[in-house]
């Protein structure tokens, strides 16, 4: 296994330590609501400090037109926006800026290439 998939994979479990690590292991989390339930429903059922750790962690990895589009959902659905309406626009667009897993993959190994001291070693 490749350093970048045993700190992915570490990350998925939660566990790393890094600032990296933490930004990964949280964006992963809601990354797999959204891609499970759609991004309302990723957002309705996840915790305050899983939202805004993950929006950190979508930033943190480039991602920001993603985390931009979760805070504007979350604004949305806190200003008692018909979360029917929402799927319908909001999930299409997120799909379009992060369709699949390598998407996120892609900007963490870019992250990990230019910043590697950002991750804990791979063991």
């Amino acid at each position: 296994m490749s350093d970048p998939d045993t700190i992915w994979n570490r990350a998925a479990e939660g566990t790393g330590g890094e600032e990296g690590d933490d930004a990964l292991a949280a964006l992963l989390v809601l990354h797999g609501m959204v891609m499970n339930g759609g991004l309302v429903n990723a957002i309705e059922v996840a915790e305050e400090e899983e939202l805004h750790a993950a929006v950190e962690g979508y930033r943190f990895f480039g991602l920001d037109d993603a985390a931009d589009l979760i805070v504007e959902t979350q604004s949305a659905l806190d200003n008692d926006a018909d979360p029917e309406i929402l799927e319908t626009m909001k999930d299409g667009e997120f799909y379009d800026l992060v369709p699949d897993d390598e998407t996120v993959y892609d900007a963490f190994a870019a992250k990990l290439r230019d910043e590697p001291s950002a991750f804990a070693a791979a063991d």
